[in-house]
């Protein structure tokens, strides 16, 4: 799929920008947590090869056209706080994956919310998709309230479909239209 170079999207308290090899570091103590990775299909990072690991993978899925990743940057301090990504295009459909990884010192606040607005008019409004899906763990239901607060749909319950970390677990199903009613007004 080709994707627009380099984009940056703002929120009010956030900024939403293309990753950098600078920013490892900072999210070395996100992805080093396991709390904040509870959820994730990845174990949590190691060591500084972990993230250079990662780096190297996204770096990858954006020029091939695979998936774009956002750092979530606090407007306030330019700290990075969280990533944010687009991916699984489906290019027939017009369709994309969105996912979203936040710092649990920063949980409960409403900046996973502001995160996802902004993927979904990025999506929409910039890339033209159709369809916007997400996949969760149900167990994880901060994350569903964010989804379904922010537009998506619960769509479906898949049980024991996945398999990660030693464990087995079901994936909740969300989705969006284009079309559909977005909270703030939005079509």
């Amino acid at each position: 799929m080709n994707l627009p170079e380099r984009p940056s999207l703002e929120t009010n308290r956030l900024i939403l920008r293309p990753l950098d090899k600078a920013d490892l570091p900072a999210l070395f103590a996100l992805h080093s947590d396991p709390e904040a990775v509870r959820y994730t299909p990845h174990e949590p990072w190691k060591t500084p090869a972990d993230g250079e690991a990662w780096h190297a993978r996204v770096t990858g899925n954006r020029e091939s056209g695979a998936a774009i990743e956002f750092v979530l940057v606090l407007r306030e301090t330019g700290v990075p706080v969280g990533t944010a990504c687009l991916f699984r295009f489906n290019e027939p459909v017009g369709s994309a994956e969105i996912g979203y990884m936040l710092a649990p010192a920063h949980w409960g606040k409403g900046l996973a919310k502001e995160a996802v607005a902004a993927l979904i008019e990025f999506g929409f409004e910039t890339m033209g998709l159709k369809r916007l899906e997400a996949q969760l763990d149900p167990r994880n239901e901060a994350s569903a309230k964010v989804l379904v607060r922010s537009g998506f749909t619960r769509e479906g319950h898949q049980r024991r479909n996945y398999f990660a970390k030693g464990e087995h677990s079901d994936t909740g199903l969300y989705g969006m239209l284009r079309d559909d009613p977005r909270p703030g007004g939005h079509l």
